[in-house]
């Protein structure tokens, strides 16, 4: 007697990888001759990115950079000078089931830094940079999807799945010269210069992904104004058109593009006159995207035999929803008191994020985002010294995800994309950084599926009685499937027998239940 029960591989995300490496900095650094001597430091930063990264089956490899910007005045000058220098480092992560379509997440922080003033010139930097890494893979699992023959009747419930996911990623430099209005004092040199993307534009055609976009590029120049050493702001676009190449994708996939800034450095360089008031601009981005589509499936959930004797095992799965993504903007207000000294003129301010961390709340169907943002001041004392003055303030924003639930997990990137201020008076400062928030939302469906079948079909099942119908009284709400199986008949035999067109009795009713053979 033909009996056949078919399989179907139903994709599982699954985090393979969930961790934080460290990577400590230590180096010594002596100044050329041509630097002024160090006789007071301003601040001492070190900022880590990861420049590419690899994927091979069992592992993980990451370029790490770590470029540290010192700033200091020497003596009997109020001009702020600077010291720039970068490390690569080559970091590793193993496991077997990293695969070269895994989704790969590295975010990269400061722990500490430490500068040492060994004398006016050698300075001794010590600190530590960590890298939060998240690896998400595929697990595929085998599920029934249908049973023939043996007079079997099936309950299938439709799921839908992320299926065919795809990653790549590309690491461009855009260049930009730009030129400064002859309003602005020219340029001595680059104190500060920082980039940030804002939400790109994305088209998708056959094997490609089109990529396009503004990167806003943020400096602080050191200058002289009437011959005295000040500092100035600039800030200026620089658009990108890039084509990212995916295998495989077309418009069927969703994509999620992520644009991260390696790094902004700005040189500048002399016009035609001689004046410095040129400068060119190199952004090194990364652009990762992941593509993912809709796969549709019937699950067996329930099973029985009108003729056979059947037992069966039920097993709970996990099945991957699409992910739901979030771009959220976000403003915040912040006051800070100069209590040392008096301001006389800002020169810049601005805000950056740290220690992010996401809490998924189910019974508000929400996250939380908390970080903690980092405010800096660069300002001038009345008798001309450049002071930086700078603050920390904790920070959380609530995102609303409809379909978030118990199973769900999420990953959220926190920067600022703009900075503004208010000079209250010579010792307060009102601050409004601009926050965007954006990331994923991972959730699930617990499904209970049917996962092993034993039919006998050498024994019929016993019946109480030759007969074709019995009465049986109906209770709202009761369900057609339970009616059917506890009488060893189909759902359509009794939904036709009695005009039903919904699968659950919505009144208590009689029913007339045809016994199928």
């Amino acid at each position: 007697m033909d009996f056949k029960v078919e399989h179907e591989l139903i994709p599982l995300s699954e985090v393979i990888y969930d961790g934080i490496q460290e990577q400590g900095i230590e180096f010594e650094y002596i100044l050329p001759d041509y630097y002024p001597d160090i006789f007071r430091m301003i601040k001492c930063e070190a900022l880590p990115e990861v420049i590419s990264y690899t994927v091979s089956d069992g592992k993980l490899s990451y370029e790490l950079c770590v470029s540290v910007n010192i700033l200091y005045c020497s003596e009997n000058s109020k001009q702020v000078n600077t010291i720039k220098q970068k490390m690569n480092y080559t970091k590793t992560v193993e496991s077997a089931k990293i695969q070269n379509q895994s989704e790969i997440v590295l975010i990269p922080k400061t722990d500490y830094v430490n500068c040492r003033v060994v004398n006016q010139k050698r300075v001794d930097i010590k600190g530590a940079v960590t890298t939060k890494i998240k690896v998400i893979g595929e697990n595929k699992q085998e599920m029934i999807c249908d049973v023939r023959g043996l007079n079997v009747q099936l309950q299938k419930r439709p799921v839908e799945y992320a299926v065919g996911k795809l990653s790549a990623y590309k690491t461009t430099e855009i260049s930009e010269e730009i030129e400064l209005s002859h309003s602005k004092p020219q340029v001595k040199s680059i104190i500060r210069s920082v980039a940030s993307a804002g939400t790109p534009e994305i088209k998708v055609i056959s094997n490609k992904l089109i990529v396009k976009g503004n990167i806003d590029v943020n400096i602080l120049y050191s200058c002289e104004d009437s011959g005295i050493p000040s500092m100035e702001t600039m800030k200026f676009t620089v658009p990108y058109s890039q084509i990212l190449d995916i295998s495989g994708v077309d418009e069927a996939y969703k994509c999620y593009v992520n644009i991260h800034v390696v790094s902004c450095d700005v040189t500048p360089s002399a016009d035609s006159d001689g004046n410095m008031y040129r400068l060119k601009c190199e952004v090194n981005a990364r652009i990762s995207c992941n593509a993912m589509k809709s796969g549709y499936a019937e699950l067996v959930t329930d099973i029985y035999s009108t003729r056979y004797p059947c037992d069966f095992n039920l097993s709970k799965v996990k099945i991957s929803c699409m992910p739901s993504s979030f771009d959220e903007s976000a403003s915040e207000k912040y006051i800070l008191e100069c209590s040392d000294s008096k301001i006389d003129k800002v020169y810049d301010v601005w805000c950056s994020a740290g220690n992010t961390s996401i809490k998924t709340i189910p019974e508000e169907k929400c996250i939380m985002v908390s970080a903690m943002l980092h405010y800096a001041v660069m300002y001038r004392e009345p008798d001309g010294m450049p002071v930086l003055m700078e603050k920390e303030n904790a920070y959380e924003h609530k995102i609303t995800v409809p379909e978030i639930d118990c199973g769900s997990y999420a990953d959220a990137e926190l920067s600022v994309s703009g900075c503004t201020y208010n000079l209250v008076s010579g010792e307060k400062i009102t601050i409004n950084p601009e926050i965007r928030i954006s990331g994923k939302v991972y959730s699930s469906s617990e499904v209970k599926i049917v996962s092993d079948i034993q039919i006998n079909h050498e024994e019929m099942k016993k019946s109480d009685g030759d007969y074709a119908l019995r009465l049986y009284f109906g209770m709202s709400g009761e369900s057609i499937w339970d009616i059917a199986k506890k009488y060893s008949t189909s759902v359509n035999a009794v939904m036709e027998e009695n005009n039903l067109y919904d699968e659950k009795l919505s009144e208590n009713s009689m029913l007339l239940i045809p016994i199928v053979k």
